[in-house]
């Protein structure tokens, strides 16, 4: 018990002190106001980076790569197999030619025959179409003339009807007064033999009415079979006459000719490969290379390979309007696109000027690329030894093409586009969005005409969570050099 009670007591004597110090220090706290934050109160927006919007006008060149060589060397080749007939004289290495000349033909003696027995077979196939033809008509005459008969018979039908119509109530009168003696029997035969011959007028009327519906279905079935011959006939001559033209161009493919003005060479100067010297009486396969025709005219020609929205853009053709559907012949554009400048990769300070001079085929959907040929008529012009050397093939040269110059265009950066072609402006502190449509897209960045004003400023860098209208803090964009 006394333990207890001292054990109370100490505990006393330890709360007295606590609650004494508890009390002083909120004393202390309510005469001292709490430290105020060093960021209270201040801007905590985020922070932006951007650009301020400058309108351009300079030219926008397209840079390619190719490497020169001499111009398109045609291959010799025949599209069918068989022995060879006959040889120009011109055939031979180093030989000039002329474009359409003939070079050399194939045996065509076999297929001369099938093409004369085709033209017989379609020159029998015209004439018994002919002859069903003409069966066609009388057939169409004798419809016609029953058609009308039909029509009479009828006219004539009801006009026998009514005559029976007529002589049958006086029969009936006469009998009648023949009872009560008004009339005599003789009347009365006489009125009976009148009725009996309307009838016997009417049942030849009545049955050719009742024949010529058969006999007109007869010459219509008649006509039916003859058109179906005449169909048959028609599906077998336009079989034989494809039959025709594609031995017609058999014929004509035993025919080789020039497709350029050139000279005749027998080794690839390009592949190395080489061929002997055609002669009659040999035997060649479809489809094999029997020789090359260099182009007489001089130059040189770069191959280089463009995008898509890079040869639209040379001719100002705005992205929108190149759909993946879409498909552009850039050939008809030649003659407007400018001269290109060719520099030499090893050493900038070779230059020489060119045009595209072809397209090796249309804009290819796929790849998204188009292969070009710049052609530069003469390399070797202004020579100056050791200054400007000729273009020469087998050169790695880069080659600059000038594109239009917009007059109120926008270059913005890659890392301002975000989601559906949308940017942020900054204005009075806050995000305004707005949508583009740029007219060329390059590998860091967009060009755009519309729906942007000079001397606003622009987000470039990442934004998380961006909402129109959110207050944001901006910072001048450093762009990388």
């Amino acid at each position: 018990m006394k333990a207890t009670s001292r054990f109370g007591l100490q505990a006393i004597l330890f709360a007295i002190p606590v609650a004494g110090a508890l009390l002083i220090a909120r004393i202390v706290g309510l005469a001292s106001p709490p430290e105020k934050r060093a960021d209270q109160g201040a801007d905590r927006s985020p922070i932006v980076r951007v650009m301020q919007l400058e309108a351009g006008s300079s030219p926008m060149p397209i840079l390619a790569y190719g490497t020169a060589r001499v111009p398109q060397v045609y291959s010799i080749r025949s599209q069918v197999s068989g022995e060879i007939k006959e040889v120009s004289g011109h055939f031979r290495e180093g030989q000039e030619v002329k474009q359409d000349e003939n070079l050399f033909q194939v045996d065509h003696e076999e297929t001369d025959l099938s093409i004369a027995e085709l033209n017989a077979l379609l020159l029998e196939f015209a004439a018994r179409s002919e002859k069903l033809r003409a069966d066609i008509g009388p057939l169409d005459v004798e419809i016609a003339r029953l058609e009308q008969e039909l029509i009479d018979q009828k006219k004539s039908l009801e006009a026998k009807k009514k005559s029976v119509a007529l002589a049958r109530p006086e029969v009936e009168r006469l009998q009648k007064l023949l009872k009560s003696g008004a009339t005599s029997r003789s009347v009365l035969e006489s009125a009976q033999q009148n009725l009996n011959q309307h009838q016997q007028a009417l049942l030849p009327v009545q049955s050719r009415v009742d024949q010529i519906p058969i006999i007109i279905q007869s010459q219509i079935a008649q006509k039916k079979a003859v058109l179906s011959l005449e169909k048959v006939l028609e599906a077998k001559r336009q079989v034989t006459q494809t039959q025709l033209e594609r031995r017609q161009l058999q014929r004509k493919r035993c025919s080789v000719d020039s497709p350029v003005d050139g000279v005749i060479i027998l080794k690839n100067r390009e592949t190395g490969q080489a061929v002997k010297q055609l002669s009659r009486g040999d035997v060649i396969q479809a489809g094999v290379d029997l020789g090359w025709i260099m182009p007489t005219e001089e130059g040189i020609e770069i191959p280089i390979s463009i995008q898509i929205e890079d040869a639209l853009w040379i001719r100002g053709i705005r992205a929108a309007d190149s759909s993946p559907t879409k498909s552009v012949d850039l050939s008809r554009y030649l003659q407007s696109i400018p001269d290109v400048e060719i520099v030499l990769y090893s050493n900038p300070d070779y230059m020489w000027t060119g045009r595209i001079n072809r397209f090796l085929r249309e804009l290819d959907q796929a790849t998204r690329m188009t292969t070009a040929i710049v052609r530069i008529e003469d390399p070797g012009h202004e020579i100056i030894p050791g200054k400007k050397i000729p273009l020469s093939p087998g050169m790695y040269c880069q080659v600059r093409i000038q594109s239009r110059a917009p007059k109120h265009i926008f270059v913005i950066p890659r890392s301002a586009i975000h989601e559906n072609q949308t940017v942020y402006i900054v204005k009075n502190k806050r995000l305004v969005m707005r949508r583009i449509e740029p007219v060329r897209i390059t590998e860091d960045s967009y060009l755009v005409e519309q729906n942007l004003e000079a001397g606003e400023f622009l987000v470039v860098s990442g934004l998380s969570q961006a909402v129109p209208g959110m207050r944001v803090r901006s910072l001048p964009w450093q762009q990388s050099p």
